[in-house]
Order: C-alpha cells, then sequence, then structure tokens
C-alpha cells in the first residue's frame, strides 16, 4: 500500500475516526460507543496529550487508521504512552508505529509503551517488527469485584438459551432435567435444566452436583479466565458429585464468553 500517508489530526477528521475506533473496539468486551465530544474529552482534554501526538493514516482520500501518543513521568522517566492505535491491516499499523516512534524521539522520550489487545495478532507482529518487547508488568491494572454473581449468571444463562436453538452440540447439553448448586463465599445459586432451557435462582436447592468457590474464582472462572477443569486441579473449586454428572464441565464452558476483554488506555484516568 504505497499510497498510504500518515499526517497530524484536523478537527474534521473526528468523526471518520469514532467509526474506526468503534469498528476497531466493538468485538471487545468493555467496548463503550463514543460520541465525538466523548472522544474529545478522553483525548483532546488530556492531561499530556496534544493534536501534535495525535497521527491519522489516510489512505487516497478515506481515513484507514490513527494513533494517539501523549508524554508522562514514570519512575523518574519520560515515556511516550501510546493511548490508542487503530488500524486495519499490518501496513497501516507499522507506519502509525513509525509515526509514533519518530515523534517520541523527537520530544525525547526515555522509551514507548503500548497496551494492545492480548489476542490481536496484526498488532502484535507489528510491534515485534518494529522493536517492541513484552514485559510482564501491565501497563494498566484494572481491578474489579462482583456485586451480583447470579445476575451475571442470569445474563450468561439468556445468551446460552439463545445459542443453544441454533447450535445441536449445547441442545444436549440441557436434554434431560438436571440442578446445579453453585456456593459462592456464602451465598448459593441454583442453576436448573429444565424443559431445554437453563434458569438460574438465587437461594439453595437440593442438586445432584455442587461447585464451591470464592467470588474471586467465580468471576474468573464466568470470564473465561480459566476453566473449571485447571480451578478443580488447582483446588480453586470444589466439587461435590461430579461423579454422577461429568457434563457440568460442558456446561461451565458453554456458559463462558467467547470474546475477550480489552480496555483503551485513554479510558483509564
Amino acid at each position: 500500500m504505497e499510497n498510504i500517508i500518515v499526517r497530524n489530526f484536523k478537527d474534521e477528521d473526528i468523526e471518520e475516526m469514532v467509526r474506526i475506533f468503534e469498528d476497531y473496539h466493538t468485538k471487545f468486551a468493555g467496548f463503550i460507543p463514543r460520541t465525538p465530544e466523548i472522544w474529545k474529552y478522553l483525548i483532546l482534554d488530556r492531561p499530556g496529550l496534544s493534536e501534535d501526538g495525535i497521527f491519522v493514516a489516510q489512505l487516497d482520500e478515506e481515513i484507514v487508521g490513527y494513533t494517539v501518543v501523549g508524554f508522562k513521568k514514570m519512575g523518574g522517566a519520560r515515556v511516550a504512552t501510546i493511548y490508542e492505535l487503530c488500524a486495519k491491516n499490518m501496513d497501516i499499523t507499522s507506519k502509525l508505529l513509525e509515526a509514533a516512534n519518530n515523534y517520541a524521539h523527537q520530544y525525547n522520550a526515555d522509551y514507548i509503551l503500548v497496551q494492545p489487545p492480548p489476542t490481536h495478532s496484526t498488532i502484535h507482529k507489528c510491534l515485534r517488527q518494529c522493536g517492541f518487547i513484552k514485559i510482564n508488568e501491565p501497563a494498566t491494572k484494572i481491578m474489579v469485584t462482583l456485586i451480583n454473581p447470579a445476575k451475571l449468571l442470569e445474563k450468561l444463562a439468556e445468551v446460552f438459551n439463545e445459542r443453544q436453538k441454533k447450535e445441536c452440540s449445547l441442545k444436549k447439553l440441557v436434554k434431560n432435567d438436571r440442578k446445579l448448586l453453585i456456593k459462592v463465599d456464602e451465598n448459593h445459586i441454583t442453576i436448573h435444566i429444565k424443559e431445554g432451557k437453563i434458569r438460574v435462582r438465587p437461594g439453595k436447592e437440593k442438586a445432584n452436583v455442587t461447585l464451591e468457590m470464592t467470588s474471586y474464582n467465580f468471576l474468573r472462572m464466568f470470564l473465561g479466565l480459566t476453566s473449571l477443569f485447571r480451578a478443580y486441579l488447582t483446588r480453586k473449586v470444589k466439587i461435590k458429585g461430579i461423579s454422577s454428572n461429568i457434563t457440568i464441565f460442558k456446561l461451565i464452558k458453554a456458559l463462558q464468553p467467547d470474546y475477550d476483554f480489552y480496555f483503551p488506555l485513554t479510558e483509564h484516568f
């Protein structure tokens, strides 16, 4: 793509950049749609950012990507931070990374920091080619807790019930009438499989299989960060009665969301 040019941001670019942002991030959990006003607030009004650090990739007359670079102090070092990098392919991503790198050198940054989506292979490949290496310490840590575990299971069950109408493999999991009891800390949730659907009810009911776990391990398991099998082997989850109902492993896996979690750095203050 020899016709790709990278230029500085202009005010009239914002609506197209919002569209590119949404196309890039919509597949990630945590995605929040933006208006031009929200985009301005998160980027143009952020301390350490200026319009000079916003670069737009253009192919012919079409905007096909952009990146946002700002500066901050970390441990006495001047750090150029790539807050956002949205592009359609490797060529565009590479050109935007080159612009960010040149900008960081121009303003005497000690190093460049970027936090890409964990499973986005294109940007990871481009970063490696540009000399970036992965560090164990993440750029941003997000701490969450779960107030209502039953509500999360209700939502996951709704998604499952819709999917199983189309997927034969899921229909087999809700073929027979059975109950699963989940104990989260001191609270109980009953999952009842009946008439080909999953129903979630707060409270303790008699069940053949019981899972016991902390709220932390419940969150990890039902956000897809670990499997029931792994949690069981590492004693993060206690299972009673599993020998009578091995299907429960498949059921928990089917309830786990199949999307990745990612939050752009601009959405952290």
